[in-house]
């Protein structure tokens, strides 16, 4: 019997969320049930099932118009963002074993399609960052969560860049322009 998710009205939906629609594979399916599993664990860890209750009773819409419906929607996103953290981590080492085809395989998944791995730990990084902003924003029903407060703390580092020097624009730095003369 297929797990069924906490929020998200079905594992199709879940599927194609995930771009992996095309899964038939009893491996490709059994690692989706398990990511649904892992997702629905780490929802009752940090939710009450009163809390986790009360949200599945809000109508789900698609376009939201009010704060409730914006949080049951948050939901929806959150486990969606679990279950993909989950196969993210987890496909990748499936494919990474050094076989002939390993490039085809990887790109024919549609969740890891076109990223290499600097990109992947970028992703799940991201991904970590916005399930645990939207869980924050699920217990506590303050939407602020969810947006995350890093301007805040961003801003308090300084500038991003550090801005060019004089002549750093030129091919080479300014350094490349001196040898030359």
């Amino acid at each position: 019997m297929a797990t069924t998710p906490v929020f998200i009205d079905s594992v199709e939906t879940v599927k194609s969320r995930l771009r992996l629609s095309g899964a038939v594979a009893p491996d490709a399916l059994e690692m989706i049930d398990n990511g649904i599993v892992n997702a629905r664990i780490q929802i009752y860890a940090r939710l009450s099932e009163t809390r986790v209750s009360g949200i599945q009773a809000i109508a789900f819409v698609e376009n939201p118009t009010n704060r409730t419906q914006v949080l049951r929607l948050l939901a929806n996103q959150v486990e969606s963002n679990l279950i993909k953290l989950f196969l993210v981590e987890h496909m990748e080492v499936r494919f990474v074993d050094g076989s002939a085809d390993n490039q085809q395989n990887w790109n024919e998944e549609g969740i890891l399609r076109g990223l290499d791995s600097f990109s992947i730990g970028r992703l799940k990084d991201q991904l970590r960052k916005d399930i645990e902003n939207g869980l924050c924003a699920l217990e506590t029903s303050d939407l602020a969560c969810a947006a995350g407060s890093d301007i805040v703390r961003a801003s308090s580092f300084g500038p991003a860049t550090t801005p060019a020097a004089p002549g750093d624009t030129l091919r080479g730095g300014l350094t490349s322009v001196l040898d030359i003369i």
